[in-house]
C-alpha cells in the first residue's frame, strides 16, 4: 500500500517499542509530555486555569474581547521590511528572480479577485495564468490588499488585535517580533529562511506515533480543550447555507444543545505573525484527520481573511503534527511561497475542480484549485486527504489564494528518519519538514545553520521530505 511504514525495529535513529504486542517505530529523539503543565511547571503559577471540553458545553470559556483595529496599525514595521516593499513581493518582484518567472514561464502568485471564488472557467489553462502587479498596496500594513475599499477585512482586523492583545498580555513564549530574523535565500526558488530558536527550545514536542496517520483521540495527552482559556481568541462561525465564515468574540457555547464551536486560538509557539490555530467543533474531540467540512471551514476562513499573505496549513501524524487533535494553522507572511510561483500540469477537472501536479518544485505535490465553489474544493481535496489517512500517507496541506487553491503534499520524511536514511547533516539541522516548510519557508532552530543556508541546502532537505516518482504515482491513483 502506498505511503504504508513496514513495522519492525529501525535502526540507530530509531526505538523499537511494543505496543499492544505489535513493535511499530518511533523516533527516539523526540521525548514525550502528558499535559503543558509537565512541560512549563515552572511557570504554572502564572498560568490561568484551563477549560475542560464540559467547561466548553456549559458556557464557561470566557472568550478574549479586543477592539476593532484601526486601519494602518496591523504590525509593526519591523516584522515587515525584512522583505522590502510589500508590492514587490506580491507581483514576485522583490525577490532573486528580480520579477522572472519560473521554468515554464508561469507567474503565479495570487489568483483570487474576490476571496471567495474564480469566475474563470477556463481555470484547466488558467494554471498558467500571471500575476499581476499591485501598486496601491502601501508597505507598512498587511490590511486592505485587493480590496476594492484598501481596508483589511472584519475577520482580519478582530484576528490581528486580538493576536496583539495576547502578545501584550506576555501570552507567547517568545516574540516573533525580537527573537527570529528573516531573509530570502539566493537562488530561483527564493526559499524563505528564518532562525526561531524558540521552536526548538520552548514548541511542544510530539507525543505520538509516527507511523500512523490515523490514532484514537487520546483525552489524557494534550489536546485544545486543556488549553488557557486565554489563548483562544473567539469563535468562527460557519452558515453552509449563506456560504460564508463569521467570527463572534464572545461564541454562544453555554446554549442547550449548541453545536461544539470552531475556535481559533493563539500559537503560543509562532512562526510569524499573526500565529493562528484553527480547531473545528473543539468540543468533539476530534483526531488529527482532514474530513471535506473541516477543510470546508478553514477555506471559508481563509476566504474571510480575504489577504492573499494569510495561508493556512495542516499537518498529519506523521507529516510533523505534535498534537493528535484536529487543527489548522495560519500565519501572515509578506511574501510569495515558493511552491506558489512553481508551474503545474493540469491534470484532469472534477465540476468545478482543476487538479494538477507541481512540477520543477523539490516536493511532489497535488494542487487542487477552485473554478467557482469552494465547497467543491473541500469535498475533492477533502476526500483525497481522507483517502491518504486511511492508505497511512503522512502528508501536509497548505491552502492559497484566499482559499481557492489548496496543495497537498504526502510526505515520507518521518519514515525515513526512523529507518535512519536521512543524512545526519540534515538531522542535526533540526528543521522540521512540516507544511510550511515544505511550501518554501525553512524555519531553522540554530543561529549558524540559519546563517549558512542556501538553496542547494533547502533543496537537499525537501528531496528527503519528497515521495519518488513511482511511489508518488500511486498516490496518484487515490485521486479517484
Amino acid at each position: 500500500m502506498p505511503g504504508s511504514f513496514s513495522e519492525g525495529a529501525g535502526p540507530a535513529s530509531a526505538a523499537a517499542t511494543v505496543a499492544g504486542g505489535r513493535k511499530g517505530l518511533y523516533i527516539s529523539r523526540v521525548p514525550t509530555v502528558v499535559t503543558l503543565s509537565q512541560l512549563e511547571a515552572e511557570a504554572d503559577q502564572k498560568k490561568q486555569l484551563r477549560c475542560s471540553a464540559e467547561d466548553l458545553r456549559r458556557g464557561l470559556l470566557p472568550l478574549l474581547q479586543a477592539p476593532l483595529m484601526p486601519p494602518g496599525a496591523f504590525c509593526s514595521k519591523k516584522r515587515i521590511s525584512s522583505f522590502g516593499n510589500l508590492a514587490q513581493a506580491a507581483a514576485g518582484a522583490g525577490d532573486a528572480r528580480e520579477g522572472a518567472a519560473p521554468a515554464g514561464g508561469v507567474s503565479r502568485v495570487f489568483l483570487m479577485a474576490d476571496g471567495s471564488s474564480d469566475t474563470d472557467d477556463s481555470e484547466l489553462e488558467g494554471f498558467t495564468r500571471e500575476a499581476s502587479p499591485v501598486t496601491h498596496l502601501r508597505p507598512e500594513v498587511f490590511g486592505g490588499f485587493g480590496r476594492p475599499d484598501g481596508q483589511p477585512s472584519a475577520f482580519e482586523a478582530r484576528a490581528l488585535a486580538a493576536w496583539d492583545a495576547a502578545e501584550r498580555a506576555g501570552l507567547f513564549r517568545y516574540s516573533v517580533a525580537e527573537d527570529t530574523e528573516t531573509r530570502v535565500l539566493p537562488g530561483p526558488y527564493s526559499f524563505v529562511a528564518q532562525v526561531n530558536e524558540g521552536r526548538a527550545t520552548k514548541k511542544r514536542p510530539t507525543e505520538f506515533r509516527v507511523d500512523r496517520v490515523i490514532q484514537p483521540f487520546d483525552p489524557a495527552k494534550f489536546n485544545f480543550q486543556k488549553a488557557a482559556q486565554n489563548e483562544v481568541l473567539f469563535a468562527l462561525d460557519f452558515d453552509p447555507q449563506l456560504r460564508h465564515a463569521a467570527f463572534h468574540p464572545r461564541a454562544p457555547v453555554g446554549r442547550e444543545g449548541a453545536p461544539s464551536p470552531h475556535l481559533v486560538f493563539i500559537n503560543v509557539s509562532p512562526i510569524e505573525y499573526g500565529h493562528l490555530l484553527l480547531v473545528p467543533s473543539a468540543t468533539e474531540s476530534l483526531p488529527q484527520v482532514v474530513r471535506p467540512q473541516d477543510l470546508g471551514l478553514a477555506l471559508h476562513m481563509v476566504a474571510a481573511a480575504d489577504n492573499p499573505f494569510f495561508r493556512v496549513g495542516f499537518n498529519s501524524l506523521g507529516a510533523y503534527a505534535t498534537i493528535n487533535h484536529l487543527h489548522f494553522q495560519g500565519y501572515f507572511l509578506p511574501h510569495s511561497f515558493p511552491c506558489e510561483r512553481a508551474p503545474v500540469r493540469p491534470l484532469f477537472r472534477r465540476g468545478n475542480v482543476a487538479v494538477g501536479r507541481l512540477e520543477d518544485y523539490p516536493v511532489n505535490g497535488v494542487v487542487f484549485e477552485a473554478s467557482n465553489c469552494l465547497d467543491e474544493l473541500a469535498q475533492v481535496a477533502g476526500s483525497f486527504c481522507a483517502r491518504l489517512s486511511t492508505a497511512n500517507v503522512p502528508h501536509n496541506l497548505m491552502i492559497f489564494d484566499r482559499g481557492a487553491r489548496v496543495m497537498v503534499f504526502p510526505q515520507c520524511f518521518a519514515e525515513k528518519q526512523a529507518r535512519g536514511e536521512v543524512p545526519e547533516d540534515v538531522l542535526e539541522t533540526g528543521v522540521n519538514p512540516a507544511c510550511f516548510e515544505i511550501a518554501g519557508h525553512i524555519v531553522y532552530k540554530r543561529q549558524e545553520d540559519y546563517v549558512h543556508a542556501s538553496q542547494e541546502a533547502a533543496c537537499r532537505l525537501l528531496a528527503e521530505v519528497s515521495l519518488p516518482e513511482a511511489r508518488f504515482a500511486q498516490v496518484l491513483s487515490l485521486l479517484g
